[in-house]
C-alpha cells in the first residue's frame, strides 16, 4: 500500500515538474518572439534598472511597429525631463519618436539626442544581367534525357 502511495506521489511530482518546464518554455519563447520581450531580456541581461518614466516611454516606443526595431534608449534626467538617444533612419522617424516620448505621462521636457542614419545600400549584384540571362538560358536548354545540350 505504501508503494502505491509513493508511486502516485512521484508521478504527480513528475507531472507538476513537466508542466512547470513547459510553462517556463512558453514564457521564454513568448518573450523572445516579441520585440518588447527581446528588449526586456536585453535590459535584464545588462542589469540596468529603469525608472517608471523610462519604462512608460520605452513601452510606447517599443510598441511602435517601426521604432520598435530601432536602437532607441531613454534616460530620465530628473523632474520629468527625458533624454531620448539612439539611431533612427529618417527625420520622420525622429519626429515620431520625440512625439511619442513627449506624450508619455509624466514627461515635461524631451531632450533630443537621436541621430539620423539612412539605411545602408546593398552591394551591387556579382553578375551582370546578361550573364545571368545566359545562365538561365543554358539551364533551360536541356535535352529530353536531362543532360545539358552540348550544341549551346
Amino acid at each position: 500500500m505504501a508503494n502505491d502511495s509513493d508511486r502516485i506521489s512521484s508521478n504527480l511530482a513528475i507531472k507538476i515538474g513537466v508542466a512547470g518546464i513547459i510553462g517556463l518554455g512558453a514564457l521564454a519563447s513568448g518573450l523572445f518572439i516579441s520585440r518588447r520581450g527581446r528588449h526586456l531580456i536585453k535590459e535584464a541581461m545588462e542589469g540596468r534598472r529603469r525608472t517608471r518614466l523610462e519604462d512608460r516611454a520605452l513601452d510606447a516606443l517599443w510598441g511602435d511597429r517601426v521604432l520598435g526595431r530601432r536602437d532607441i534608449d531613454v534616460d530620465e534626467l530628473g523632474d520629468g525631463t527625458l533624454l531620448v538617444l539612439g539611431e533612427v533612419r529618417s527625420p520622420d522617424e525622429r519626429r515620431r519618436a520625440l512625439a511619442i516620448a513627449a506624450k508619455t505621462p509624466g514627461v515635461k521636457t524631451v531632450v533630443d539626442q537621436l541621430t539620423v542614419s539612412p539605411p545602408r545600400r546593398r552591394p551591387p549584384p556579382r553578375y551582370s544581367a546578361e550573364r545571368m540571362l545566359r545562365r538561365v538560358r543554358r539551364s533551360t536548354h536541356r535535352d529530353r534525357s536531362g543532360r545539358e545540350d552540348s550544341t549551346r
